[in-house]
């Protein structure tokens, strides 16, 4: 307990570096500092046992931390944070009982009527709130704002548990200073995570550079992974010419100007070769890879015959079950059961058909 009887992270003896403390004080911004008394002498002229401030976090709990964070949340892109997370924020202060819950994907009825009342809420803003009047509606596919406040609502509900453990006044403060810091824990966020891979990729896959007796820069593989696997699809699957393979995917190689100097067709001829000889095959064998193939192909042939609208109901259920974890097959039954208007075209309309369709669901 700090002298404010708010509760804060434990002291513990045998952390890895601290020892336990006697007390905790708050200071006037907001930091605390622990004092564990009778301290080791600083050297012989010291006559009695001094007071010893600690002011860093144990390493078992900056270990729990860790852990937590790598598991509940993700980077999230800086472009229009603020307003991703303004329109986040409409959402979280929304009452208690109708927030969803971890069972969404098993009952989508919560989260339709928690959905309902946040696209709402964030209706209201935008006529009424200066911060929020050039944020895109939540309602439609395009709207970047409103997606990402729902793609990263799991990195940002974690930030601010995170935020009111150390900060008991968190919720006292301001939308804006909630935003503020909000924002400032995910710009950390990306560094924690850039700094987390970049440790796991040295483990994994660092080499030694012997002639200049240093660590070679570490690079990445996945890239040139995902090259050589479209380029084995677009080959099996869609049966493009090399050449045509390499106007396809050439832009994405470093050597991208040469490739449109020489377009030599043995360089995408090798990218298929890699990508179904040394990957997909050696994941699934030569039948699994097959049957795939054949899968995508017939899957290919499918979505050629569909309409337009079609399409696009099908991309934009894609997404909502993406955002309430379920299959896009329930979503797709969801929304021909909330009866969508044929008179209207969008995606606004299918989400609008959705969450009619959660409402009507039976109990």
């Amino acid at each position: 307990m700090v002298d404010d009887k708010t509760r804060t992270l434990p002291k513990q003896a045998g952390s890895g570096g601290l020892t336990s403390a006697d007390g905790a004080v708050r200071l006037p911004n907001g930091q605390i500092v622990w004092l564990r008394d009778n301290a080791p002498r600083g050297d012989l002229d010291q006559e009695y046992r001094g007071i010893e401030v600690f002011d860093e976090t144990p390493q078992t709990d900056m270990a729990i931390i860790a852990a937590v964070s790598a598991l509940e949340t993700r980077r999230v892109e800086n472009e229009r944070l603020e307003k991703a997370i303004l329109i986040y924020k409409l959402g979280a202060e929304m009452p208690s009982e109708a927030t969803p819950d971890s069972e969404a994907a098993e009952n989508l009825k919560p989260f339709g009527h928690w959905l309902k009342g946040w696209a709402a809420k964030i209706d209201e803003a935008e006529r009424s709130d200066p911060e929020l009047q050039d944020a895109t509606n939540i309602d439609s596919l395009n709207a970047v704002d409103g997606l990402n406040a729902m793609k990263y609502m799991r990195t940002f509900d974690y930030i601010e548990e995170l935020l009111r453990y150390f900060r008991p006044d968190y919720d006292e403060l301001s939308r804006r200073e909630q935003t503020a810091l909000i924002q400032g824990a995910c710009e950390r966020l990306n560094r924690f995570h850039e700094a987390l891979e970049e440790l796991v990729g040295h483990a994994e896959y660092a080499t030694y550079d012997a002639e200049r007796r240093k660590l070679r820069k570490l690079k990445s593989a996945a890239d040139n992974v995902q090259l050589y696997i479209d380029a084995a699809l677009l080959r099996d699957v869609e049966g493009l010419k090399y050449e045509e393979i390499g106007n396809r995917l050439g832009a994405r190689i470093p050597s991208a100007e040469q490739w449109n100097k020489k377009r030599d067709a043995s360089t995408p001829r090798s990218w298929a070769e890699k990508g179904r000889e040394e990957l997909l095959k050696r994941t699934w064998g030569e039948e699994g890879y097959a049957a795939r193939v054949a899968a995508k192909k017939a899957e290919r042939e499918r979505w050629r015959r569909l309409s337009e609208e079609d399409r696009l109901l099908e991309a934009t259920a894609e997404q909502i079950a993406l955002m309430v974890g379920a299959s896009v097959k329930d979503v797709l039954q969801i929304i021909e059961l909330g009866e969508l208007d044929e008179s209207k075209d969008g995606a606004a309309y299918i989400y609008r058909a959705f969450n009619r369709g959660v409402e009507k669901q039976p109990e």
